[in-house]
């Protein structure tokens, strides 16, 4: 298979695994999903520290392909995407299965239907710009900046989880992480079929998921400062 082909395959199969666990994630009673995730901060540092070694890998080889486009870039770039790819999946299924086990099943609800239809209309949009590759690379490195950020005002909270009588809410974060998780299955198919769309998803997945990050980081960081 080609490796366009390649991308699309793996593009639609997080996608659809993404678009389930959003569904869980939107149960009736959210408190409930809220609380349980809001329980798990050490996982979440754990798959925070993966995401944040996957993505600058991509980072620095995307910008490496961009100089100098060559079989051992495509292929460590491949290799990138598989990974990256491999870790979102390994994510949002252990979500899925996780939060299935203790009782919470698949949703249509309308936000549901909601965000569906908000990624069609970005899809279509999107079609119509042509983001120049700068607005990628300032767009990367901002979210990269704000993930390296939050893994240190993380770790600090981890450590005071056994203190805390009331966990910071990691629910919009873990909501977040999934939508954004349905952008890069997005951006992976739209590498077939429109290249505006896929340089448009890199720069609104990047600013989506570091606006995301920082409601978290701005949720923690007090917490933190007053235990120092």
């Amino acid at each position: 298979m080609h490796t366009t082909g390649i991308y699309v395959l793996l593009g639609s199969i997080l996608f659809f695994i993404s678009l389930i666990s959003i569904s869980i994630y939107l149960q009736p009673n959210r408190k409930e999903v809220s609380e349980f995730v809001s329980r798990r901060t050490k996982i979440a540092l754990r798959f925070g520290f993966l995401v944040t070694v996957f993505f600058l890998y991509l980072l620095v080889v995307g910008v490496y392909l961009l100089a100098t486009s060559n079989d051992l870039v495509r292929f460590m770039m491949l290799a990138g995407v598989v990974g990256f790819w491999s870790l979102l999946m390994f994510i949002n299924i252990t979500t899925i299965y996780v939060l299935a086990k203790n009782g919470y099943r698949l949703v249509l609800s309308k936000d549901m239907v909601d965000i569906v239809i908000y990624y069609a209309v970005l899809y279509l949009v999107l079609d119509k710009f042509d983001f120049p590759w700068v607005a990628i690379g300032v767009s990367s490195i901002i979210v990269a900046v704000v993930i390296l950020y939050l893994l240190i005002i993380a770790f600090r909270y981890s450590k005071m989880m056994n203190a805390i009588v009331e966990p910071v809410n990691l629910y919009t974060l873990g909501l977040g992480f999934r939508i954004f998780s349905g952008f890069i299955g997005l951006l992976l198919i739209s590498i077939y079929f429109s290249e505006n769309v896929f340089k448009g998803l890199i720069v609104v997945s990047c600013l989506f998921f570091a606006l995301i990050l920082w409601d978290t980081i701005r949720k923690i960081k007090p917490i933190v400062n007053m235990k120092r």
